[in-house]
């Protein structure tokens, strides 16, 4: 065998060049480290190549087939290559490369186990659904089987951790499944299985499985085997420390465990004597189960007509998919409209017919298979997938460049689901279950004595009803693999007759292909292409119907309360209150296990107080909205154009082929906006008429949204404008006030004036505002202003109001808003206790309203008369063209965690729009990023501090490839969703033994790691602890709001309430922030931390430094929260 000096590799030069490396190197040991550990695995892979080609392999030598693994002959070969002085450090290079080996290991079974778990999770409901409980149980023990190997990983604390994964996906599978089957027949037989699997794998149950075993062997067997088994199984579960009170379950209802606790005897244990297990909880505000609540809106309708308003609704629902009128585009008439048209209809009843056809034949052919997880789409009726697959073909049409495939995917599987899940929830007698008990619910509406003494939540469990059992959705990429079979059908089945549309000599069509985009990485991405023929049909079709899902939709009755994390919000469609990123295998896993806790139901009360809001459409506003519409558009007032006004503007004589692609380019992207318009004003249009309200959950920080996604209040200024309160309520003495500091603020002129003055500057041109207000076409002072839709709005509001005979009395819908000033620089002033930071950003009471961009930007200029001394030509440039809006986007972004670079962009932008001279555009830029940095860093002299604390934090735990994560106040427990691993689809072609297989495609990891992702993990820290911040604010401002009998929704750092109550609204507020910023936040950090990430991290090196920065929390300054409370500009 040829020896490793005869490979001459070239390990380190230390004979010809030793001085230039010792200059290079210094006497940075971390840089000689990886430069050894690089060459030792240079050299381990060329030894490989040897090997495979003396074993005469050539034909297989590829990059993938070499398998490098360093062995102690490559250490001693780079350390003959190598002086004597640094061969400690080949053997330091040598066991870091050893444990990160080991790491590796540990994070691929820990990632491999999670995707295992949520695959069989989802194997069992389907299985479960088609009545296959036995199969159902020989896949949770071949899951177990496949994961004893992790046992062999070591006695590290992380595999400790991998073998606890194993015990609770264990349990959480089974228990699962005795869920699913707990009204099918032999479920007893089927349970004494799950619990033979839980012996012969020597799991730990937890007590909510126990609960369902116990039930179903007290209910199903005689009295012998409750004396014999039930006594055993009681035994068990006193041993392990459980109590009566722990005895609770999800998929019981309060009448089942009733009749168990009457069945069984055990020893009962006061509930405070076992607290939840998270820290700094909202304990001392948090409402009881039966808090006191004023929120309940006197609904103008009775009962009746809500409980009409509520069949409507379930309607809607089952249908799952509903036609709505599109709005009428008359100017937009193209003379082959009608053609189009036509075209469209028969293109779409080809599709229903061949996918009809298809699927048919695969459900009755012999040979046919199907991906186990992917068997969902068979228990849905055929003409549901038809019209599916008719909307799938429909909306990806209108994107002529197409759409990423893994994109498409993913949303055609949730709509699956959601399909899917109806079917189940109609079987398990879920919607019945909510059918029955909604008209009590509706009691907490219309009886004072009932919103007064109960939360919706509280008054839901009160009535009777309990949480039922509802599956949770599956992870993304089964999704992804359920959502292909769509696309399958549409690339490979679909096939349109040219002589149908009356296309000569072109045969059969495809509707789409597939074709491959490069990223900004130069990684190739699946993209689907709808065919030129039928991109150009859509475009000219004036379509008479929309067509949406029923969770694209507004409400005609008030939400479910959420009362877990997967059940709330729509009557029967599948929603969940956290919206989860792509990959959070982690946080799905915490999702899970927070579900038997009762740490949430505060938040839940806050996000229901959202969702219990009534809407109503303006319908002056929304006649004005179409008819700008209808007649072509207007960019100023951010309606899109049509196509016939866009051509009129932009056709010219092209003198290059750039200048004809930037115009298609511009023609189809436009098309796709006022396609996106068409859909929000078909949707207001549809519901113009009736009271609706909107749904709400949120992201993985607690940030709320409403769930319908093309049309709520956090859209756009023109669809903002829309929305007024179902119930008004009298201006009052402050009211009218109100009205103007708001449309003062809007304008955009005021930003530096005092309220008074803002007040004043309303009087004075009360002219145009009644102008305006009378005659928006030919008065066009309200276009002028910052948020044009919206000032209309306003205008209106403030003339009907001023036209009535008494204006305290006259009752306005229309809602207020109160902004926070830099809301995220307020949170690190706060945290920082930062007296001059907290001045900047309106913590401090004052006469006007501080700027926080201006003071940045004074301090820039200064920077620049002071540095630029010789250099005069270039420091009158600076000075020039220095102003608020180049320094704005920086400022705000700082708090977010913008980079160098990103901020060198941001100036770089802002100057070029006011025709900076480009030859010294990039110094310019450069030195005013700086300056905008070194400004903010004296002016929040702890921000810097702090952020530089959380990232390092950051850094370290992903080091040691553990996610960063923490707790609210409120009790949500966030882990930030950024790894090193991505997915893709590519598609296999079958061959002729698998042409029936259903799809094609396949949904894969490009790797089966799911390592924290160090880069993003810490840039994303302080934004996005932060962000949990503000919302943890404003729910809690919610809460309190609630007490009071205000109405208050928001978009998050901006709270609406009633004009007549934005100054009771500002003092909660105000209350709620004190409150917040009361409790030592950086300190339960830390805590936090030392409690839950520091005992899993084995590395000494890492253990010590991750300590450090724990018992070193950032130091606070001497600010006075109380001074918020007398802050006029705080929120304003």
């Amino acid at each position: 065998m040829m020896c490793l000096a005869d490979l001459q590799i070239n390990v380190f030069p230390f004979a010809a060049c030793h001085t230039l490396v010792e200059e290079y190197y210094g006497k940075s040991s971390n840089k000689l480290v990886s430069h050894f550990r690089r060459k030792l695995l240079v050299t381990a892979r060329a030894r490989a190549v040897n090997a495979i080609k003396e074993a005469g392999n050539t034909n297989n030598l590829t990059p993938l087939s070499i398998k490098e693994s360093i062995c102690q002959e490559d250490v001693d070969f780079v350390k003959d290559s190598a002086p004597s002085e640094y061969h400690h450090l080949v053997d330091k290079a040598f066991e870091s490369e050893q444990k990160r080996k080991q790491k590796l290991s540990i994070a691929a079974a820990a990632n491999q186990l999670s995707l295992k778990f949520y695959k069989t999770e989802w194997l069992v409901y389907c299985c479960c659904v088609r009545n296959e409980s036995r199969k159902s149980l020989l896949v949770i023990n071949n899951f177990l089987l496949s994961t004893l190997r992790i046992h062999s990983l070591g006695e590290s604390s992380l595999a400790a951790n991998l073998s606890s994964m194993v015990n609770y996906s264990g349990i959480s599978l089974l228990e699962d499944f005795l869920g699913y089957s707990l009204n099918h027949r032999r479920n007893f037989e089927q349970s004494l299985f799950a619990y033979s699997i839980v012996k012969d794998y020597s799991l730990t149950p937890s007590a909510s499985f126990y609960t369902l075993f116990l039930y179903i062997t007290v209910k199903a067997t005689p009295e012998f085997y409750i004396r014999i088994l039930a006594r055993d199984i009681i035994k068990d579960f006193t041993r392990l420390g459980f109590y009566a009170n722990d005895l609770k379950s999800r998929y019981l209802t309060s009448g089942q465990m009733r009749f168990l606790k009457k069945q069984i005897s055990l020893p009962e244990k006061g509930l405070d004597d076992k607290m939840e297990n998270s820290f700094y909880q909202y304990r001392s505000r948090s409402p009881p189960v039966e808090s006191s609540s004023n929120m309940s809106p006197n609904l103008n309708m009775s009962k009746i007509l809500l409980l009409e308003q509520f069949s409507k609704q379930c309607s809607i629902e089952e249908k799952v998919m509903l036609t709505l009128p599109s709005i009428g585009l008359p100017n937009d008439h193209l003379a082959n409209d009608v053609e189009a048209s036509n075209s469209v209809d028969k293109i779409c009843n080809e599709i229903r017919k061949q996918t009809f056809e298809y699927i048919t034949q695969l459900r009755t052919h012999k040979n046919f298979k199907i991906k186990a997880e992917s068997t969902i789409i068979f228990n849905i009726p055929i003409e549901k997938i038809c019209d599916l697959v008719v909307n799938t073909a429909l909306k990806i049409g209108h994107h002529r460049r197409g759409v990423l495939i893994s994109t498409a995917a993913t949303d055609i599987g949730k709509e699956i689901v959601t399909l899917g899940s109806m079917e189940y929830r109609n079987q398990t007698g879920v919607n019945d279950y909510v059918r029955n008990n909604y008209s009590k619910y509706l009691d907490w509406f219309f009886h004072k004595e009932i919103s007064s003494k109960f939360t919706p939540r509280s008054w839901w469990l009160y009535t009777g009803a309990d949480v039922p059992a509802v599956p949770y959705d599956p992870p993304v990429f089964l999704f992804c693999n359920i959502g292909l079979c769509v696309i399958d059908i549409l690339v490979n089945v679909i096939r349109i007759d040219a002589s149908l549309l009356n296309l000569d000599n072109r045969g059969s069509l495809p509707l789409f292909m597939q074709t491959y985009t490069n990223s900004t990485y130069r990684k190739l991405h699946s993209v689907l292409v709808p065919h030129n023929f039928f991109a150009s049909i859509l475009e000219n079709a004036k379509l008479p119907t929309v067509n949406m899902f029923a969770s694209y939709l507004p409400m005609l009755c008030p939400p479910i309360p959420w009362l877990s994390l997967n059940f709330g919000g729509y009557l029967f469609t599948q929603t969940e209150l956290i919206r989860f990123h792509i990959s959070c295998s982690q946080q799905r896993l915490n999702r899970k296990i927070s579900t038997y806790s009762n740490q949430f139901n505060t938040m839940y009360d806050a996000i229901n107080n959202f969702s219990n809001i009534p809407w109503k459409i303006d319908l002056e506003m929304l006649s004005i909205l179409m008819s700008y519409y209808e007649n072509g558009g207007d960019l100023s007032l951010s309606i899109p154009l049509s196509e016939s006004k866009f051509e009129s503007l932009n056709k010219k004589h092209f003198n290059s082929k750039h200048d004809s692609a930037k115009y298609l380019k511009g023609k189809r992207e436009m098309h796709s906006l006022r396609m996106d318009m068409q859909y929000r004003l078909s949707i207001a249009n549809w519901i113009k008429d009736n009271t609706f309200w909107l749904p709400s959950n949120m992201d993985f920080r607690g940030r709320c949204y409403d769930i319908p996604p093309h049309f709520n209040h956090l859209g756009a200024d023109n669809v903002r404008s829309l929305f007024r309160f179902a119930q008004g309520r009298p201006l009052g003495k402050c009211g009218l006030k109100a009205l103007y500091q708001h449309l003062a603020n809007l304008s955009g002129f005021c930003k530096k004036m005092s309220l008074a003055e803002r007040e004043a500057w309303v009087i004075s041109h009360k002219k145009e505002i009644y102008a305006s207000a009378e005659d928006h076409r030919d008065n066009h002072w309200w276009t002028k202003m910052d948020e044009p839709w919206q000032a209309l709005s306003t205008c209106r509001a403030i003339l009907a109001a001023e036209s009535s005979s008494n204006p305290e009395e006259y009752i306005c819908s229309l809602p207020i808003h109160q902004d926070g000033s830099c809301n995220g620089l307020q949170h690190y002033a706060a945290l920082g206790r930062d007296i001059e930071g907290g001045k900047g950003v309106n913590i401090y009471p004052s006469a006007y309203p501080n700027d926080v961009y201006q003071r940045v930007c004074d301090l820039v200029i200064s920077y620049i008369k002071d540095d630029f001394d010789e250099d005069e030509e270039f420091r009158e440039l600076l000075l020039k063209y220095t102003n608020r809006r180049v320094v704005k986007q920086t400022v705000m972004t700082t708090v977010y965690g913008v980079t160098m670079y990103g901020a060198v962009k941001q100036i770089k932008t802002q100057l070029q729009d006011q025709n900076f001279p480009e030859i010294q555009l990039k110094q310019a830029s450069s030195y005013l990023t700086k300056a905008v940095f070194k400004s903010i860093k004296h002016l929040f002299k702890n921000t810097a501090e702090i952020q530089n604390w959380l990232v390092a934090i950051s850094k370290v735990l992903s080091d040691a490839n553990i996610c960063t994560e923490w707790v609210t106040p409120l009790g949500l427990p966030i882990v930030q969703p950024y790894f090193t691993a991505r997915s893709n689809i590519r598609q296999i072609v079958p061959s002729a033994t698998k042409r029936h297989r259903f799809s094609s495609w396949v949904a894969f990891r490009e790797s089966n790691l799911e390592i924290p992702s160090s880069k993003k993990q810490a840039q994303a820290f302080p934004p996005n602890f932060i962000h949990s911040l503000d919302s943890t604010h404003m729910l809690m401002t919610s809460l309190a709001c609630s007490k009071k009998g205000i109405w208050f929704v928001h978009i998050h750092d901006s709270f609406w309430t009633h004009a007549s109550s934005i100054k009771a609204m500002g003092i909660e507020c105000r209350k709620e922030f004190i409150n917040l910023h009361q409790m030592p936040l950086l300190t339960h950090l830390s805590e936090h931390l030392k409690e839950s990430a520091l005992p899993q991290i084995t590395n000494e090196d890492l253990h010590t430094k991750l300590n450090g920065l724990l018992t070193n929390v950032p130091k606070t300054g001497d600010l006075d929260l109380n001074n918020v409370l007398d802050s006029t500009y705080f929120f304003s």
